[in-house]
C-alpha cells in the first residue's frame, strides 16, 4: 500500500481555531480520483473487497496561554490525628519553611486558610501571601531550569491549636505567566518540587 503523510499546523491551516471550539466529533469530505495518471500499470490495478482508505491522525495539542492574576481556589479536607497533638504542644514558636523548585513559567502568590466544617476561617497559613517565582523558558520556549523559592509559615501555639481545630484547608492561588504578554506552552513534564523544614523552639522539661 501507499502511505502519505502531511503535517497541519498554525501556519498552513486553521487547526488552532478548529480545536478551540472543542469538537466532540469530526466529519470530513474526501474526493477520490481513480487512476489519476491513466493506465500506468497495464490494467493491473484493482480495488478488492475489504480494502480501502485508512486515515490516522496523531495530534499534539499542548496547553498554551497567557494569564495575569488568574485566581484559583480549592478546598481540601483535613484529617489530623488528634493523638499527635501532645507531641507538638511543647513548640513555643518558630517557622515552617517550604522550599520550592518551580518548573512552571508561572509566578505564584499562595495563601492558605484553616476553616471549620462551616467554612468559618479560624486562621491563615501565612502572615501574608507567599511568592513562588516562575521559571523562564529558553529561546525554544521550553523550561529546563527550575526557579527556587521559599514559603514561610509562622508557627505559634495558637496556630497549632487552630490547625487541630480545623476540618478544611482552603487554598487561594494567583497565577501570572512570565514573559508577559507572550503566550507560553506548558508541557506534561513540568512540576513543582517541595521540601519542608521546621525551624522552631521546642520546650523540653526535665524529669
Amino acid at each position: 500500500p501507499y502511505t502519505y503523510s502531511t503535517s497541519l499546523n498554525e501556519v498552513n491551516s486553521n487547526l488552532p481555531q478548529f480545536l478551540s471550539v472543542l469538537p466532540d466529533e469530526v466529519t470530513y469530505d474526501i474526493d477520490l480520483f481513480l487512476n489519476p495518471f491513466g493506465n500506468a500499470s497495464n490494467s493491473n490495478d484493482f480495488i478488492y473487497y475489504n480494502t480501502g482508505l485508512e486515515l490516522k491522525a496523531n495530534l499534539r495539542v499542548p496547553l498554551r496561554f497567557s494569564a495575569t492574576n488568574l485566581l484559583l481556589v480549592d478546598t481540601l479536607a483535613l484529617e489530623i490525628d488528634q493523638d499527635g497533638k501532645a507531641d507538638v504542644a511543647p513548640i513555643q514558636g518558630g517557622n515552617l519553611l517550604v522550599y520550592t523548585n518551580n518548573y512552571y513559567p508561572l509566578d505564584v502568590y499562595v495563601q492558605g486558610y484553616l476553616a471549620d466544617s462551616n467554612f468559618v476561617i479560624l486562621d491563615s497559613l501565612f502572615a501574608e501571601p507567599q511568592f513562588m517565582p516562575g521559571a523562564y523558558p529558553d529561546a525554544d520556549g521550553r523550561v529546563r531550569t527550575a526557579s527556587s523559592g521559599m514559603l514561610t509559615s509562622p508557627l505559634t501555639p495558637l496556630r497549632i491549636d487552630n490547625l487541630y481545630a480545623s476540618e478544611l484547608l482552603i487554598f487561594s492561588v494567583r497565577l501570572s505567566t512570565v514573559n508577559q504578554p507572550d503566550e507560553l506552552t506548558f508541557y506534561e513534564d513540568y512540576f513543582v518540587g517541595f521540601s519542608v523544614v521546621g525551624d522552631f523552639t521546642y520546650r523540653i522539661e526535665e524529669q
